[in-house]
């Protein structure tokens, strides 16, 4: 995936100044004055003020942790699925489980050893017309319940513990669901798998 226009890494702020201290200079001086916002190490964006766009949490989330795309509460959000609002963009992860608190926006990385990007799309920011990486609503639920280790079995607990409705869950795209569910190698999700076919839009 490209890197917005809206997001720097050392490495392009290279082009502008080749020499690493004097670099480190001119990066700490942007930073000082609000002009550039550090966002972790090698990872920075412009000031609100300097942008001619929105920065949009999920393509940055992309970026700030790699491999990884926007999936469990953040995805399930983004879909009207549950009526939460979620403040943390929280994202699964093929790399250890990690946290950044950042001057932009809290941002959560789950570990899942059977991480793979089956069931995820590639969608337009309206924002920031960049593209970023999401689950679909399917793979997002597979993720919530294999991240939490649930035994999810029915759609039952999908509409008492995640306050899912019941109309949305019928509306859901689940065909593939049965091939999606055999990647979590997983007893409770290959059943929910079968409910949510029984139950979904084909």
């Amino acid at each position: 995936m490209q890197i917005t226009p809206l997001l720097l890494t050392d490495t392009e702020l290279s082009i502008l100044e080749r020499r690493p201290q004097a670099r480190y200079a001119k990066v700490k001086r942007a930073i000082a004055s609000g002009d550039l916002i550090h966002i972790r190490r090698g990872l920075y964006c412009l000031s609100p003020e300097l942008r001619k766009q929105e920065l949009d949490a999920f393509v940055l989330a992309n970026q700030i942790y790699q491999p990884s795309f926007v999936s469990l509460e953040s995805a399930l959000s983004h879909y009207r699925l549950i009526p939460e609002a979620v403040y943390t963009t929280t994202s699964l992860s093929g790399r250890r489980s990690r946290e950044f608190k950042t001057p932009v926006g809290v941002y959560s990385y789950q570990y899942s050893k059977m991480f793979s990007f089956a069931g995820v799309e590639r969608i337009q920011s309206g924002a920031s017309k960049d593209y970023f990486l999401i689950a679909s609503p399917v793979r997002a639920i597979f993720d919530y319940v294999h991240v939490n280790e649930l035994e999810w079995q029915s759609v039952a607990p999908l509409i008492e513990s995640l306050r899912m409705e019941p109309d949305a869950i019928a509306t859901l795209d689940v065909a593939g669901a049965r091939e999606l569910a055999a990647v979590y190698k997983n007893k409770s999700i290959t059943k929910l798998a079968q409910e949510l076919l029984r139950y979904g839009r084909k």
